[in-house]
C-alpha cells in the first residue's frame, strides 16, 4: 500500500504543471523519466505557441510583426504602447518644424539652395532621430538606419523600381497625347546633372529619415503594419499639403507614394530600398520637366487638355505605386509566415533583433 502511494505521488510530479518538481526527485523508474520528458516537451511547445509569446523588449524585433503576436493582459504593456505612439507623433511633428525653420532662411528657388536645404535638414533630422533613439534605448539598426554591405545594392534595386515607375508614367502620358517635350539642356549638362542628383538625393534622404525610419518602426512595433503605414503616410501627405499642394493632389500623389515607401521599408527592414525608389522617381520627374525647376526637357501641355493630362499622369503614378506596394506587402507576409513556420517546427522563439535583412 505504501508502494502504491509512492507511485501515485511520482505520477503527480510528472503532470505538466508539476514538471519542475521532477528535478528534486531521483527515481529509478525509466517510464517516469520518459513521461517527464514528454511533459516538458509539451510545456515547451505550449510556451512558444502564438498565444503564449513573451512581450516585446523595448528595442523592437527586426523581424516583421506577425498575426500571432499577442500582448500581455496587464496594464504596463498597453501604457508602453501609448507612450511609443505619443513619441512617434512628437517626432513627426518635429521634423516638419525643422523643415519650416530651415526654409525660412534658405528659399528653395534654385538647385543650389535645394542642396543647402537638403543638407541642413538631413543633419537636423538625423540629430533628432538620435535623440529619440537614445530616449527609447534603440540602436540605429533598430530604426532601419544601420549601414551594411547590402545597403548600396538595395538602394540601386530601389532606384530601378523608381525609374520603372517614371517610365511607366511618362509612357502613359505620351500614349495619351496632348503633351510635348522640348530639350532645354544647359551648356554644361554633366555639372547640371550632378547638381540635380545631389539636390534630389538629399531631399529624398531627409524624407526617408524623417518618415520611414524611427516613427514608422516605432509605430509598427506598437500598432502593427497597416496603422503605422497609414499614419505616417497621412503625415507625409499633410507636409506636402503645407508645401502648396491641394488636398486631392496630396492624397493621390504623396500619400500613395508614402504607402509604397513605407511598405518597402518594413518589408526590407531598412530605408535603402525606399530611398532608391524615392530618389529615382523625383530625379526622373525633374529630368522630364515635371518639377518646379526644369531639368533637361520642358513638358508642354495643350491648354484645353490640361485636366485630362493631369488625371492620366496621376493614374499612372497611382497604378504603378499600388502594384509595387502589393509586391512588398507579399514579401512582408511571406517573411512573417516563414518565421511562424520556423518557430513551430523548431519550438524556438525568434529572438528580438535577429534579422537576416541587414546582414
Amino acid at each position: 500500500m505504501a508502494d502504491l502511494d509512492w507511485r501515485q505521488q511520482g505520477n503527480a510530479l510528472v503532470e505538466p504543471k508539476n514538471a519542475e518538481a521532477r528535478v528534486d526527485l531521483i527515481l529509478g523508474d525509466l517510464a517516469l523519466v520518459e513521461n517527464d520528458s514528454r511533459a516538458r516537451g509539451s510545456d515547451r511547445r505550449e510556451a512558444h505557441s502564438p498565444l503564449f509569446r513573451t512581450p516585446r523588449r523595448s528595442s523592437p524585433s527586426l523581424e516583421p510583426r506577425t498575426l500571432g503576436d499577442a500582448y500581455p493582459t496587464s496594464m504596463e504593456f498597453p501604457m508602453r504602447r501609448v507612450k511609443g505612439v505619443l513619441r512617434s507623433v512628437l517626432f513627426l511633428m518635429g521634423c516638419p518644424l525643422l523643415l519650416i525653420l530651415t526654409t525660412s532662411f534658405v528659399k528653395t528657388t534654385s538647385l543650389t539652395n535645394i542642396v543647402k536645404v537638403g543638407a541642413i535638414t538631413c543633419l537636423l533630422t538625423y540629430g533628432l532621430t538620435l535623440l529619440f533613439l537614445r530616449w527609447d534605448g534603440w540602436s540605429l539598426r533598430d530604426a532601419g538606419l544601420g549601414l551594411a554591405a547590402k545597403s548600396v545594392p538595395r538602394m540601386l534595386f530601389g532606384f530601378g523600381i523608381g525609374f520603372g515607375l517614371v517610365a511607366f508614367q511618362e509612357s502613359l502620358l505620351f500614349a495619351g497625347g496632348h503633351i510635348h517635350w522640348t530639350w532645354v539642356g544647359p551648356s554644361s549638362p554633366m555639372s547640371w546633372l550632378l547638381l540635380g542628383v545631389t539636390a534630389y538625393f538629399m531631399l529624398a534622404l531627409r524624407e526617408e529619415i524623417a518618415f520611414r525610419a524611427y516613427p514608422l518602426r516605432r509605430l509598427e512595433d506598437d500598432l502593427g503594419l497597416w496603422p503605422s503605414v497609414l499614419i505616417v503616410g497621412l503625415v507625409f501627405a499633410l507636409e506636402h499639403l503645407a508645401g502648396g499642394l491641394s488636398w486631392s493632389l496630396s492624397l493621390s500623389g504623396p500619400f500613395a507614394g508614402a504607402i509604397l515607401f513605407g511598405m518597402a521599408a518594413l518589408a526590407t527592414r531598412g530605408i535603402a530600398v525606399p530611398l532608391g525608389i524615392h530618389f529615382a522617381f523625383n530625379l526622373g520627374q525633374w529630368v522630364m520637366g515635371q518639377k518646379e525647376i526644369t531639368g533637361f526637357w520642358h513638358a508642354s501641355i495643350d491648354p484645353t487638355f490640361q485636366k485630362q493630362v493631369e488625371v492620366l499622369g496621376y493614374t499612372g503614378y497611382f497604378l504603378g505605386t499600388l502594384a509595387a506596394a502589393c509586391c512588398f506587402w507579399l514579401r512582408y507576409r511571406r517573411r512573417s509566415n516563414s518565421l511562424i513556420g520556423h518557430d513551430e517546427s523548431n519550438g524556438v522563439q525568434q529572438p528580438a533583433g535577429n534579422s537576416e535583412f541587414d546582414r
